[in-house]
């Protein structure tokens, strides 16, 4: 189910782009986009979004990050008057698809990427860093 979810969203967004190109006008030509989404907890429910947040979204002079707007993540690509001109739901893309989607809308990193195992493997180490679960070790109470 996953795969078909994956599959329809790439499709809607090239036929998205697809019919904007074909259409020609400047004012439907996508200038920003926005990532809105929440801070906190809920935000935590999306691992793919938050790779992309943390590691990928510095890289995009086009993308900014709308924590305040809340709701699932979302990205909502601007025209050139700064005019909402489509909206992705984001929430169940893994990190190459959310690149992918980017990529499609005619965005491109100013760098190059990380490699998605990269990504993947700096993540759960700051988890871990990051979790209030660690313990702290015991010392030796024997020697009082």
């Amino acid at each position: 189910m996953k795969a078909y979810t994956s599959i329809f969203w790439l499709m809607l967004v090239s036929a998205a782009y697809a019919s904007s190109a074909q259409s020609g006008r400047t004012d439907d030509s996508f200038a920003s986009v926005v990532l809105k989404t929440c801070k906190g907890c809920a935000l935590d429910s999306y691992p793919t979004v938050i790779q992309f947040i943390k590691y990928d979204a510095g890289s995009f002079r086009e993308l900014s990050i709308d924590y305040k707007a809340g709701g699932i993540p979302r990205l909502v690509v601007r025209n050139q008057a700064g005019e909402d001109r489509k909206v992705l739901d984001i929430s169940k893309l893994s990190l190459l698809q959310i690149r992918a989607v980017m990529k499609k809308l005619g965005f491109e990193p100013s760098v190059p990427l990380e490699p998605k195992s990269y990504v993947e493997k700096r993540y759960k180490e700051d988890q871990l860093e990051n979790s209030p679960n660690l313990q702290q070790p015991v010392e030796n109470s024997l020697d009082l």
